[in-house]
């Protein structure tokens, strides 16, 4: 079996390629890899550059696609940059596959849980929820979904991810309890968040790869909701800063007033229980990693 990955160069893909590689002959494709038997250095924007490579290239059985152009804090990337990477990339690499009689067996596409939007009025998001994506990065991987579900429906794995972390990825962890030096809490630190270990992704990619998950919509999160003490507690923090909760309130009003997204999304997160449940996922199969492994 042959085995694309678009995006390996990445922190889930650089995560997940090595474990993937034992179901079959694993071939890379993105913009960092140098050029060798099993990758191609590629700009996936490229219709032209594109449609040469699939003109060209073997029949794979499936398609693991982790491109992405994430949100991140002072970015000046536009919801047009967002959708060239997130959306006109997976688009471009199906359509050569489709003109060269390519399409594979299963297409898996990573996308985010962001892709819900954030509400005061709401605690818990599953896959039959309406969507209503909001940042750039948001609206970009829903717009990206939409294609799949329209065009390949019954080849499609679409897995939400909740914020990413493992042993040498900690950043999602970070921005949620530091400043910084400094570590902080806001409130009494009970509100409840998802998280996504990087080895429960490379558990659902097997369970697919091995035929055990239907296609789908899936929230992918560990097994196990955390508080915001417990990011506190797995940083090992000697101090930290307690934040009142009005003050976060008095942040988020003024992003209603001025319209500005980034201090709405986050505000909720501060202030809310979030949550983003893999019960439909684990139907069929163990989600067996978390935060204190």
């Amino acid at each position: 079996m042959n085995i694309l990955i678009a995006g390996s160069s990445g922190i889930i893909g650089e995560g997940v390629a090595a474990n993937t590689s034992k179901f079959g002959n694993l071939f890379n494709i993105n913009r960092k890899h140098k050029v060798d038997n099993n990758s191609a250095k590629i700009n996936l924007s490229s219709i032209q550059e594109v449609d040469e490579y699939f003109k060209h290239s073997q029949y794979y059985e499936i398609l693991i696609f982790l491109v992405g152009l994430a949100h991140s804090k002072g970015s000046s990337a536009t919801k047009e940059d967002h959708i060239k990477i997130n959306y006109n990339t997976l688009k471009n690499c199906l359509d050569s596959m489709c003109k060269y009689e390519k399409i594979p067996c299963k297409i898996i596409f990573a996308s985010t849980i962001s892709v819900y939007g954030e509400n005061f009025k709401k605690e818990i998001y599953d896959e039959e929820d309406s969507l209503n994506p909001k940042s750039p990065y948001a609206i970009s991987k829903s717009i990206a979904e939409d294609f799949l579900i329209k065009e390949y429906k019954y080849k499609s794995w679409i897995m939400r991810l909740a914020p990413v972390y493992s042993d040498e990825f900690i950043l999602n962890i970070k921005r949620r309890s530091k400043i910084k030096n400094f570590y902080y809490r806001v409130g009494n630190g009970e509100n409840k968040l998802s998280l996504c270990n990087m080895q429960n992704i490379s558990l659902v990619l097997d369970a697919i790869l091995e035929g055990k998950v239907p296609p789908g919509i899936y929230n992918i999160s560990d097994a196990q909701v955390y508080s915001y003490n417990d990011l506190i507690k797995i940083s090992k923090a000697k101090s930290i800063i307690i934040i009142p909760k009005i003050f976060i309130y008095l942040v988020y009003l003024i992003g209603k007033i001025f319209n500005i997204n980034f201090l709405i999304e986050n505000s909720i997160k501060l202030l809310t229980n979030n949550t983003y449940p893999s019960k439909k996922i684990q139907k069929y199969m163990k989600l067996s990693f978390n935060l204190f492994d």
